[in-house]
């Protein structure tokens, strides 16, 4: 029996049951030039998830990094609280978003860290109960920053903005894109540029766990709108065209050229 709960323990162990994050590796990447600066609090992908179940419901601890240029790291971990439904965090939309407070802070310089094990624990945060063991740990499966997904996200509306609606027995956020929260600036790289906006109401909607769109074209002053894009384009021919997308004040820039035969 000893050995059954000596090898329980290391299991937990392994898994990550109620730990806290207070030490981790340096977050570099090839394409960022080396050592990343994640602009704010990235969802660190765990290898496995440990749920502590109690009558009034679940929690799922989970862990964050901020990380400045200089490598010096902030680490929190929050707790996932459910009281029915999936008792996990779901990664197939990989994104940081968390609720509520941290049960734990911890300083991780890169350089000068004199106790990897230093932290201040918020008792009164959800999670805390669950909380049994402090971790200092290698790198992990990757970390979920803002740059993709979520900013994919706050483009098409704001969250606050959308409102929930099932279609087929799914549930899609639904907003409405327009002049007054939406521009496109195109810019033909030849001395020309123009700014657009949508003409009547743009119906979006957005599945975030399956990353999908649906942007509805039925309103005909919307293909108006697109009428005069094209038309725009075919007078101001350049050698390709920068579109720069501003939904709710968040930015994003393609480079696009029209495919001729």
């Amino acid at each position: 029996m000893k050995k059954l709960f000596l090898f329980g323990a290391v299991v937990a162990l392994a898994m990550g049951f109620g730990c806290a994050i207070t030490n981790y590796s340096l977050i570099t990447d090839n394409d960022q030039g080396g050592t990343v600066n994640t602009n704010g609090k990235a969802y660190i992908r765990q290898s496995s998830q440990v749920a502590t179940t109690y009558p009034d419901g679940s929690d799922n601890l989970m862990w964050f990094v901020d990380q400045n240029q200089s490598g010096d790291r902030v680490l929190t971990t929050y707790n996932f609280f459910t009281t029915g439904g999936s008792l996990f965090k779901d990664d197939l939309y990989c994104s940081p978003d968390k609720t509520g407070c941290a049960v734990v802070t911890a300083q991780d310089p890169e350089n000068g860290d004199a106790d990897i094990f230093d932290y201040s624990w918020n008792q009164n945060c959800t999670g805390s109960r669950s909380l049994s063991l402090l971790l200092s740990t290698s790198r992990y499966y990757g970390e979920c920053g803002r740059a993709n997904g979520d900013r994919m996200q706050k483009a098409l509306s704001l969250v606050s903005q959308m409102t929930p609606t099932t279609i087929n027995g799914k549930t899609w956020l639904k907003g409405v894109m327009n002049s007054t929260n939406t521009t496109y600036i195109l810019n033909n790289h030849n001395g020309a540029s123009a700014a657009f906006a949508p003409a009547g109401d743009v119906t979006v909607l957005f599945n975030g766990p399956q990353r999908r769109a649906q942007i509805g074209m039925q309103n005909p002053v919307t293909r108006q709108s697109l009428q005069a894009v094209r038309g725009w384009l075919t007078s101001h021919p350049g050698p390709y065209v920068t579109v720069n997308r501003v939904v709710n004040g968040v930015s994003m820039s393609n480079d696009m050229k029209i495919l001729t035969a």
